[in-house]
Parts: C-alpha cells; sequence; structure tokens
C-alpha cells in the first residue's frame, strides 16, 4: 500500500511539475511576454498573433452609387488573403491626423498596400502611404514588412522616385506565367519555394494582371529602383510590352508585385462573363505561397499592441462586408468605411 502511495505521489508531483514548466499562453493582450519566449525557446521569437494594416483608398463612383457617400474601402480579398495565411487585419483609414497613423505603426506588425485605382501624389491614399513610409524608414533598425499589389506595387516606385515614373500597359484580365530573372531564383520572396511550385509559376498563367501602368525595364535600370530594389520578374502586356512583376527591396523587407496574387482565390470575376483569373490547383499554390511568404516575414516583428481593448477596437472584425460583385464592381466583396 505505501508504494502505492509512494507512486501516486511522484506521479501527483510529476503532473505538478509538468503544468508549471508547460509555457503559459499568451497574456490577455495576445502577445508573448518576454519570459514566454525564454520558456518557449528559439521558435518563439516569431510572433505566432501578427496583425497587419492594410491601407484604405477613396471609393469609386461605382461603390457611392450603390452603397451611399463612404469615404473609404477595402475589397474583402486582401483581408481573407492574409487572413488565410494566418494573420489579422486592422483597416489604416485615409485622410487621418498624422498622430493616427504614427499611433498604428508603432502597434502593428506589417503594411500592405493593395491595388485600386486611387492616384499616387494627390489621393489620401497616397498621402497616408508616405506618412507610413517614412515612418518605416526613419527607423532602419525596425523589422517592418511592407507589400505593394498592383496599384501598391506602382506606388512602392512612387515612394522611392518621389516622381511618378509610369508607362502605358495594356494588361487588363491577363493571365502570365513569371518571367524569372537571375535574380529572382535567388530571392527572398521566391527561394523558398519547391521545385514544383517555381515550374508552375514559369510555366503556367498563374498571375493574374489588371493594369493600365507600368514601370518598364528601363526606368528600374534608369533610376534608383536598380540600385534599392532586386529585379525578380518580368512580363509582356498584350502588345508586347515589358514591364516590371516582382521586385524586392535589397535590404528592408518590402516586397512588390504588378499582379494580384489574392484574386486566384477571393476573386471570381463577376463583372464580366469571361474571366482569365486562374483558379487551378497550381494557382492557388502559388498565390497561397506568396501570402505565407510574406506573413513569415511579419512575424518577425514584435510590435504589440498596448491592451486587449485598444486591439479589439482597430481589428477588421468590426466592420461588414458589402456583396459588391453584383453591381458592377470588380470585388466580390468590399469593406466600406464613413
Amino acid at each position: 500500500m505505501r508504494a502505492v502511495r509512494a507512486l501516486a505521489l511522484v506521479a501527483l508531483l510529476l503532473e505538478v511539475s509538468a503544468v508549471l514548466s508547460y509555457p503559459r499562453e499568451a497574456a490577455d493582450d495576445g502577445v508573448l511576454s518576454p519570459q514566454d519566449v525564454g520558456r518557449r525557446g528559439e521558435a518563439s521569437m516569431l510572433n505566432d498573433r501578427p496583425i497587419i494594416g492594410i491601407l484604405s483608398q477613396e471609393v469609386p463612383r461605382s461603390l457611392r452609387r450603390a452603397f451611399g457617400n463612404y469615404t473609404s474601402y477595402i475589397a474583402a480579398s486582401y483581408v481573407k488573403y492574409w487572413e488565410a495565411a494566418g494573420a489579422r487585419v486592422v483597416p489604416i483609414r485615409i485622410n487621418q491626423p498624422r498622430s493616427y497613423y504614427r499611433q498604428l505603426f508603432s502597434w502593428l506588425n506589417g503594411l500592405v498596400f493593395p491595388g485600386g485605382s486611387a492616384k499616387l501624389d494627390v489621393s489620401g491614399y497616397g498621402r497616408a502611404a508616405r506618412i507610413l513610409w517614412d515612418m518605416a524608414a526613419q527607423e532602419p533598425k525596425d523589422f517592418f514588412p511592407i507589400w505593394g499589389t498592383c496599384l501598391g506595387f506602382e506606388l512602392l516606385t512612387f515612394l522611392e522616385l518621389n516622381e511618378r515614373r509610369l508607362d502605358r500597359c495594356k494588361s487588363q484580365n491577363q493571365a502570365l506565367p513569371l518571367e524569372f530573372t537571375a535574380d529572382g531564383f535567388t530571392s527572398r520572396m521566391f527561394s523558398g519555394a519547391s521545385k514544383a511550385l517555381l515550374k508552375a509559376f514559369m510555366e503556367q498563367n498563374v498571375t493574374i494582371n489588371f493594369h493600365k501602368y507600368c514601370v518598364s525595364p528601363e526606368t528600374y535600370r534608369n533610376t534608383s529602383l536598380s540600385r534599392n530594389y532586386r529585379l525578380i520578374a518580368t512580363n509582356r502586356d498584350w502588345d508586347g510590352q515589358v514591364f516590371v512583376s516582382a521586385f524586392e527591396h535589397r535590404i528592408r523587407p518590402v516586397y512588390g508585385v504588378q499582379f494580384h496574387p489574392e484574386k486566384n482565390i477571393f476573386e471570381w470575376g463577376e463583372k464580366t462573363s469571361i474571366s482569365a483569373i486562374p483558379h487551378w490547383p497550381e494557382a492557388i499554390q502559388a498565390s497561397q505561397y506568396l501570402a505565407d511568404f510574406f506573413i513569415s516575414e511579419v512575424r518577425k516583428n514584435r510590435h504589440r499592441f498596448p491592451s486587449a481593448a485598444e486591439e479589439h477596437k482597430h481589428l477588421i472584425y468590426n466592420y461588414k462586408t458589402e456583396y459588391t460583385g453584383l453591381i458592377g464592381s470588380v470585388f466580390v466583396q468590399c469593406y466600406l468605411f464613413d
């Protein structure tokens, strides 16, 4: 009997010890403390609760006519795209005071400039982007990932050059494979892709383009873009004009693509009866790879909201989506902001 009791006592002590030594869950604010980091080891240096900001932009006329006089919007496909890679999203409003952007920058783990049709120089979209961009540039030791898609890609070049250096392109509803440069295969963006996935990127029409403007290789070579960015891939529009499809900053975690990876999974081209958006398995895998890559970068940032209440107040969950695909919008769903 004494032996049985002794064994039971040992088992109890082992159970208590296991509970005490097991990594604690995140605190109420959802962010690990330095003590948690130590307990969980080196892998816990990554932020497993990343939150990114997506910049909104002016509402197009079609949405205003259908839903009223909202001031800005974000296509829901961008939100769902990054959520599917394990991030949460905060909408960043346009035309706000600088203090608003400073606060969000200090709390967010990364930033996305989405596609759309806003002007780069005189829009609320462009002005807010400039403020956030300058904040990131002024803190070079702060690892703050930024991603630009289509218009957002063009915006990155505008922020770099301080001028609009775009050419006209005819690449509407055009699905293409990527034409990698030599740097493409060793780039941060694509070096983690499997051989099978790289083959899909190179041989299948897995990237969908919807743009009227583009950055030419000549503009890239003859400006500071070549000094600060690695050219990863190019493409040709319907007329055979070559344009830059993807690049990444040589030092900072800044990435841009002229195509729309989010559309492969979350947009269906309801505005037109014929859509070139690729939805086959390899196209989905290619799209998901890029989302996973960027969020893996975002996880390296350790910014945090000051409290759970502040975090919850800003999350996209506070807003509802509108079904915009049936009223002429190129987006199936949108978030609209007052």
